[in-house]
């Protein structure tokens, strides 16, 4: 029996084998190419092999998880676009008459320590997006396949980290927990495993070249432990604790649709804190009144340049449509992004195509007038625009002192309260429990 400890991500309790994952290529081999323009052939055919992959994924994210956390795949394939990148592979495959793979692998070795050790943090992390597309097209490369996750039994999931693709790929019904020997507390593991309720643990120190994949072990995600071959009373202990918890969430199954009243009479209402799309899916499940909070930061993790204005809106829209008219709290720069959408809507946008329609009339006849059929067109897009984001903008609510009443506050609650600062012109958070 080992036991290893780790810092927890997400509570529960799993008993079952374990399947590890290691680096997706073995370590690449410099060879002198027969022929420079036979190893372009082979590169250029496992770019879009590639990019066929990452399309795929991207749909499959869009459908399990949404726009907003789908948009890493369509970075990925900016990647394999990027004439930089690719010029670089082409030319040391020219030049110094290499493999294909070493060319890969030696270019994203110099690509992802440059980005590494810039003092952006959004340019770090694309390091890390590089690294996988990387090692996707060295697999495509190499003829390597990838695990089919269709086929697999439930088991525990071991990695040094897992990448967006991976995450991504996975059958989230047969993963039992998750186990990395990095990552962080925003990391794609962390946000998965959060999401999908799912034991994690994240920085234990395992040697996954001693796994071996069917291993059994338990995961403990609130104690942080994670033990390997472990002896029948551990196992029987571990099973006890899954039995409590399955009795636990019976529990509160049952609970669903009942009003939310204290033993002192109190009507309270219970909301959910969610970082993106995908969590208000599950916040409707679990039976929450609202949304206290939408975590609207979350949207920027996890990518390598920021959310454009059209998928945050996308988001929060998305987000008020499944709620289906119950109240979504935004942070206050998710809320500012739409007002900012609908004064410039109101105010420049729609003067602009008044005097397009007004130019597209001075030519007379209307039946060929294309100019005209466009601006009306662009007219139309942009009053449904307008309408959206206004019955967004009334179903958001944002919460200051002022709006505190002593019939909403009991013993024990968590209260964040936020003030617009005018000195500053930011809202100030502060976060208390009462006693």
């Amino acid at each position: 029996m080992r036991s290893y400890i780790g810092k927890p991500v997400y509570k529960g309790v799993r008993l079952g084998p374990v399947i590890v994952i290691k680096d997706m290529h073995a370590p690449v081999k410099r060879e002198k190419a027969d022929s420079s323009e036979a190893e372009l052939k082979r590169l250029e055919k496992a770019c879009d092999k590639t990019k066929n992959q990452l399309q795929k994924l991207y749909h499959k994210a869009v459908r399990e998880a949404g726009e907003a956390s789908a948009a890493i795949f369509q970075a990925h394939q900016m990647i394999l676009e990027d004439e930089d990148f690719l010029k670089a592979i082409r030319s040391m495959i020219e030049r110094e008459q290499v493999n294909a793979e070493y060319a890969v692998a030696a270019t994203e070795d110099r690509f992802s320590e440059m980005l590494a050790g810039m003092d952006d943090e959004h340019m770090k992390a694309r390091a890390a997006d590089i690294k996988d597309v990387s090692n996707r097209l060295l697999r495509n490369l190499s003829g390597q396949k990838e695990i089919d996750w269709e086929e697999m039994e439930p088991a525990i999931i071991i990695a040094e980290d897992l990448s967006p693709s991976e995450t991504v790929r996975m059958d989230k019904d047969k993963i039992l927990a998750l186990v990395t020997v990095h990552g962080s507390s925003n990391s794609h593991t962390a946000i998965l495993a959060r999401t999908m309720n799912i034991p994690a643990l994240i920085g234990v120190p395992l040697e996954l070249d001693s796994i071996r994949s069917g291993t059994l072990a338990v995961v403990n995600g609130t104690t942080g432990e994670v033990i390997l071959e472990p002896e029948e009373e551990t196992c029987r202990r571990a099973l006890a604790l899954m039995e409590e918890e399955e009795e636990q969430l019976h529990l509160l199954q049952s609970q669903k649709g009942k009003e939310t009243i204290t033993t002192y009479g109190s009507k309270i209402r219970l909301y959910a804190n969610i970082g993106g799309v995908e969590d208000a899916g599950y916040a409707i499940e679990n039976d929450a009144e609202g949304i206290g909070l939408f975590r609207s930061e979350f949207l920027y993790l996890g990518r390598t340049e920021l959310p454009t204005e059209e998928e945050q809106f996308q988001a929060y829209r998305q987000v008020l449509r499944m709620m289906a008219g119950k109240q979504v709290i935004l942070t206050q720069e998710g809320l500012e992004k739409l007002e900012q959408e609908l004064e410039e809507l109101k105010s420049v946008k729609r003067k602009e195509i008044a005097e397009k329609i007004k130019v597209a009339l001075s030519f007379g006849d209307l039946s060929e007038n294309s100019e005209y059929d466009e601006a009306k067109n662009e007219q139309a897009i942009m009053e449904a625009r307008i309408a959206d984001i206004e019955v967004t903008l009334k179903n958001v609510k944002v919460i200051d002192e002022s709006e505190l009443s002593n019939e909403n506050i009991h013993i024990g609650s968590k209260v964040e309260v936020r003030v617009n600062n005018p000195r500053t012109g930011k809202t100030d958070v502060y976060n208390y429990k009462i006693v």
